[in-house]
């Protein structure tokens, strides 16, 4: 009879969700795994904890050392299944950006808005550079 392996899972704990934001922390026993999964937004990581996570996609995996305090970030459509290796729990907490804007933007909102048209400007500008 063949031997069948199940596989601890990660715990997801939901810390806030409003119209901009989805913040998870994940909390990842030695041996866990998130299980496969898509992102649906844009999101950062930040963690917690100083160790190795296994990165699992279509093309392959690859072992990722991190640092505590370190913060990634990936844009929509990753697909991937995490993993840890180490002996002890590894703790990160997961951001993710919705689309849109809240009801009442603030300044960051518009010095956003405001940087998306300089930075369109001066590639427009580089984009003419180049066909002339």
């Amino acid at each position: 009879m063949a031997q069948m392996t199940t596989s601890l899972k990660a715990t997801a704990i939901p810390r806030i969700e409003d119209e901009r934001l989805v913040a998870t922390e994940w909390r990842m026993p030695p041996g866990s795994e998130t299980g496969w999964h898509r992102h649906e937004f844009d999101y950062a990581v930040v963690y917690l904890t100083s160790g190795n996570l296994f990165v699992e996609s279509k093309d392959g995996g690859v072992t990722v050392p991190l640092e505590r305090g370190q913060v990634t970030s990936r844009q929509s459509g990753v697909e991937h299944n995490v993993k840890n290796p180490n002996s002890f729990e590894f703790v990160f907490v997961e951001l993710e950006l919705k689309r849109g804007r809240a009801t009442k933007p603030g300044a960051a909102g518009r010095r956003a808005r405001a940087g998306s048209a300089l930075q369109a400007s001066a590639q427009r500008a580089r984009l003419g550079s180049t066909l002339n």
